[in-house]
């Protein structure tokens, strides 16, 4: 996987995530790594709704057909 654009980061309301290969599964994890979200897609662009989670900083993971990426989000309501 080409590393996935992630913006807007720090974000309020949602972030767009952008990829040359369909994104299958897209994570979000707390730094204490309890699983918040999850849903499979087969996408290149998602836009994902962030605003009812915590200020605060979260772990995205994002899963092609062969590989995973991780970075972390920092959302500010």
């Amino acid at each position: 996987m080409n590393q996935p654009k992630i913006f807007p980061n720090p974000a309020t309301s949602d972030v767009n995530i952008s990829s040359i290969n369909p994104i299958k599964k897209l994570s979000v994890y707390s730094l204490q790594g309890e699983l918040l979200f999850q849903k499979k897609y087969n996408q290149t662009d998602i836009n994902l709704d962030i605003q009812n989670f915590a200020d605060g900083i979260y772990i995205l993971e994002l899963q092609d057909k062969t590989r995973s990426f991780k970075q972390k989000l920092i959302v500010r309501n």
